[in-house]
């Protein structure tokens, strides 16, 4: 729960910067590359996360 809040309070906050930081002929393309890095951080992320375990001891993990 506390990460929808955390994304529902910070997602329009950090929406509203993005025409503040690029021309508005390259607006859109601006817009476009957020997004996409957003969801593929969306994806990988947990993957990478899921993957961690893999490669630690089991003590290392009894540790975290």
């Amino acid at each position: 729960m506390p990460q929808y809040l955390e994304a529902a309070m910070n997602g329009p906050a950090w929406q509203a910067v993005i025409p503040e930081l690029v021309p508005r002929s390259q607006l859109m393309a601006a817009i476009a590359l957020n997004s996409a890095g957003f969801n593929i951080a969306r994806a990988v992320g947990p993957a990478i996360a899921g993957f961690i375990p893999g490669f630690l001891t089991s003590g290392a993990i009894a540790i975290t």
